[in-house]
């Protein structure tokens, strides 16, 4: 009983890690969310990285910042506390933020140790554009490197030297009205990369609906993203089906079982007031590969067990064509206390207490 509930566990982890590694660690722990109009939100600022360079693993996410700090209430103290811990130096506050929205992509070499990558990450909302200016100018390391369709954009001058001897590198920031995009590149050994500056300029590119955006684009990030909903916070990763293949072959059995066939994976937090909502799910190259996961019928199996831990409502699953869709309903203190234990998705929602604390 305990280890199939372990697995129930472990195959709803991967497809969190798949979504996690990227994003969490190139910008702070961003999510996902949907905040303003089809035409305005997040999603807007989430290109299709192949427009930057090989691209097989994705990393997408994005957080509806605004809801996320008025509800600050409701969430463990330690995250509160992250939330409102404010630098009077930096010159944008949690209050002036409306949402965040980040994408990257990139290619890794088992043969030769080589890759690269590159993304962007863009904060909207109400602040002042002249202060953000003269904070990044103030550091020694950047320098003001053009214009681009409104936005002033910097470069950072170190951020090549910080790679190492066998990669290369580049940072650049756009600041416009309403808007701080922040966008990087990286290659390793034999790979080369589009430029930091290159990332800028296609997220304001996408935001104007003037690039191919990741949704409709990517058939695995578009499954993530529809069968995630419209989430407080959300993000996804798509990864490359040779490496995934790869692990599948090294991985026992029990672990194959989930893996084989999976395509991305995603993970959401649906906020309201003292009650929350976490989807997982796990898209798989075909409706075959999901149903024979036996997934669905595992959490339903052990839903019961589950829901009498204390703050835990209800559990389900279903499959929806190549998806496993897994939703826990529950008191937000307690699912964000787990997800904290955990790793997941609550240290990211406090990771991001000052998102512009720094260039």
């Amino acid at each position: 009983m305990e280890t199939n509930r372990r697995a129930v566990l472990k195959a709803s982890g991967i497809a969190a890690l798949m979504g996690s590694t990227g994003l969490a660690g190139c910008s702070g722990g961003l999510l996902g969310g949907g905040n303003g109009s089809a035409d305005s939100g997040p999603a807007t600022w989430q290109y299709d990285p192949s427009v930057l360079g090989e691209s097989p693993n994705v990393f997408f996410g994005s957080m509806d910042y605004a809801t996320i700090y008025e509800n600050r209430e409701f969430f463990p103290e330690d995250t509160r506390n992250s939330l409102e811990q404010t630098d009077s130096s930096t010159p944008v506050n949690p209050e002036d933020i409306d949402f965040l929205s980040g994408v990257g992509g990139g290619s890794v070499s088992m043969m030769d140790n080589s890759g690269s990558g590159a993304g962007s990450v863009a904060v909207v909302g109400s602040f002042d554009r002249d202060a953000i200016a003269d904070e990044i100018e103030s550091q020694p390391d950047s320098s003001q490197v053009g214009e681009y369709e409104g936005y002033t954009l910097y470069e950072s001058t170190t951020v090549g030297q910080q790679m190492g001897p066998d990669a290369s590198g580049s940072a650049t920031v756009g600041v416009g009205d309403g808007a701080l995009v922040a966008g990087f590149a990286f290659a390793s050994g034999t790979s080369t990369s589009s430029s930091g500056r290159d990332a800028v300029e296609t997220a304001i590119d996408s935001s104007n609906g003037n690039a191919d955006r990741l949704r409709g684009n990517n058939e695995y990030a578009t499954t993530v993203a529809d069968n995630v909903g419209d989430a407080t916070a959300r993000f996804g990763g798509v990864g490359d089906p040779d490496l995934i293949d790869q692990y599948s072959a090294m991985a026992d059995s029990q672990t194959r079982t989930y893996v084989d066939g999976m395509r991305a994976g995603g993970f959401g937090m649906a906020l309201e007031g003292e009650t929350t909502t976490f989807t997982v799910v796990i898209a798989y190259e075909s409706s075959q590969a999901a149903g024979d996961t036996g997934l669905t019928d595992l959490v339903e199996g052990f839903g019961p067990q589950f829901e009498q831990e204390e703050g835990i409502n209800s559990v389900g699953a279903e499959q929806n064509d190549s998806a496993v869709v897994i939703t826990v309903e529950g008191d937000t203190q307690t699912l964000l206390q787990q997800a904290n234990q955990t790793g997941g998705m609550g240290g990211g929602v406090a990771s991001m207490s000052a998102p512009a604390g720094g260039y």
